[in-house]
């Protein structure tokens, strides 16, 4: 993959609520590409901190938002304001290597691609250089992939400005995994979307970030799994294709069933019982959940009966 080809330019764009304390290391990370962005815009969501002061004195673009209206509105203000021919959308609290932006032109023009997605990892531990493997130039994005997990991480995508203008942007209703909704927008309307395993966007984890919200999380993302996940740009689907992505789809359920029973998340538990009465396609994967699980259950209950008994006790029998 040829680096030194002279891409198209890229307008960067930083959606922001309140991200002092990251934001400047956040900007900083952009301003060291090798190949320098066409502009560097960050949409303040009416932050309390000082965050649009940072913005400025670094010499990017500030725009404020009319409003806190959540992060979908806030990157469609800055799709409107960019005059790319791409966008990057970067998180305010995550950061990109040098080679970022350099990677994926080059992926976008060798492939042809509406939209692709850098590796990624944790960047609280992330050294250069550390990768398993060699990274491959790229793989496209299938819909039945997609559906089974969100594969495309928010501040690890670049894509062709006009083309997310003209499937609408973001869905300014979606609080929640409004990026995968869009994601599954693109893919089930025909757009080629490609991914490489080059690690070249750095995210961080803290306790104020929205992915932690996990049961909303994944409501968002069970939504548009629901709206879109049988679309088709025009006509009925094929069979393999409906029978692969209610594969897909199932798989996706079946994993977050037992991710949210084994970590007792309560609120996704519940909403994915009542996609099984509702949704006669997840109905079946939850009954052979629970019967898998039995034994499992069984264990669990007696080795809490075991430490209530224990706890139970007099101290004169411990």
């Amino acid at each position: 993959m040829d680096l030194q080809k002279p891409p198209a330019e890229v307008s960067v764009i930083i959606p922001c609520f309140n991200g002092e304390p990251f934001l400047a290391s956040c900007i900083e990370s952009v301003r060291r590409q090798c190949l320098a962005p066409r502009e560097i815009l960050v949409v303040d969501d009416r932050s309390t901190d000082a965050s649009a002061h940072i913005a400025a004195s670094m010499g990017t673009r500030v725009i404020t938002n009319d409003g806190a209206r959540g992060p979908g509105a806030a990157r469609n203000v800055g799709l409107r304001a960019a005059d790319g021919e791409f966008v990057a959308f970067l998180d305010a609290d995550d950061q990109w290597t040098t080679q970022h932006l350099a990677r994926l032109t080059a992926v976008l023009a060798a492939s042809g691609a509406s939209l692709a997605c850098s590796g990624t990892a944790p960047l609280e531990t992330f050294r250069e250089g550390d990768r398993a493997e060699p990274p491959q130039p790229w793989e496209t994005i299938s819909i039945p992939g997609i559906l089974r997990e969100n594969l495309i991480p928010q501040s690890a995508m670049m894509a062709s400005r006009q083309t997310l203008i003209a499937v609408g942007g973001y869905d300014e209703s979606w609080r929640y995994s409004e990026d995968y909704e869009l994601w599954l927008r693109l893919a089930t309307q025909g757009h080629v979307m490609v991914r490489t395993t080059a690690v070249t966007c750095l995210r961080r984890t803290h306790a104020t970030q929205a992915s932690r919200a996990v049961g909303r999380m994944k409501q968002g993302a069970w939504d548009a799994r629901l709206r879109h996940g049988l679309a088709a740009p025009s006509g009925p689907l094929a069979d393999a294709e409906r029978t692969a992505r209610i594969a897909a789809m199932r798989d996706a359920f079946t994993y977050d069933l037992g991710d949210a029973w084994y970590l007792g998340h309560s609120v996704v538990k519940a909403l994915l019982e009542q996609i099984a009465e509702t949704q006669p396609e997840y109905r079946q994967a939850y009954v052979e959940f629970r019967k898998s699980r039995s034994p499992w259950v069984v264990a669990r209950v007696a080795a809490w009966a075991r430490v209530l008994i224990g706890r139970s006790r007099p101290a004169t029998d411990l």
